[in-house]
């Protein structure tokens, strides 16, 4: 079930602080907890991840790996595209080795900093030209998130930025919630 709303969050969150203390994120928990969401938060200010949801394509808890295909929207002027990037577990608990699964470019490195398992996920990883720190949500929390997932990304993603915004992100998503 989606239902869309508009959250009021600041825009910009001030400097990382690194401050709180929180268990290190386990990958393989990632993978099995966290299938689907959307991105509500990054550290550019350029527009391209706005609206951007992912869903999971393949899982395989042996490996542990899994396939978030990203949907981009399109917005802002950039290009509405899918990438699905193959992600594993890493050499340490919160690291994650992927790449996107239609280039042949070498596996990636990023590192979880943050997750619940279930509502929230912090990670930071290198997309496009620069280096990532984003906030993502399920859909079931996009109205009302956990006050400890925002305070985890205040403390971790200097410079964050509102990528998810209802009045910008609403056409791109049907609302599910139907009475009757």
């Amino acid at each position: 079930m989606v239902i869309l709303g508009v959250l009021a969050l600041p825009l910009v969150l001030g400097k990382a602080k690194h401050q709180l203390q929180h268990e290190i994120p386990d990958a393989a928990k990632v993978f099995h907890g966290f299938r689907s969401g959307l991105a509500l938060f990054d550290v550019d200010n350029d527009g391209d991840l706005d609206c951007v949801s992912t869903i999971t394509e393949d899982y395989d808890e042996s490996v542990p790996s899994i396939t978030y295909v990203w949907l981009l929207k399109g917005v802002n002027g950039h290009e509405a595209k899918n990438i699905s990037y193959y992600v594993r577990s890493g050499n340490a608990p919160d690291e994650f080795l992927f790449k996107d699964k239609n280039d042949n470019k070498p596996l990636q490195i990023g590192r979880y900093v943050y997750s619940d398992y279930k509502d929230c996920l912090i990670l930071e990883m290198p997309y496009g030209s620069s280096q990532e720190c984003m906030l993502w949500i399920s859909w079931e929390v996009k109205n009302n998130i956990p006050k400890v997932c925002m305070d985890q990304l205040e403390d971790n993603c200097e410079g964050s930025k509102l990528s998810f915004d209802e009045a910008t992100c609403s056409p791109f998503f049907k609302q599910t919630n139907k009475k009757g």
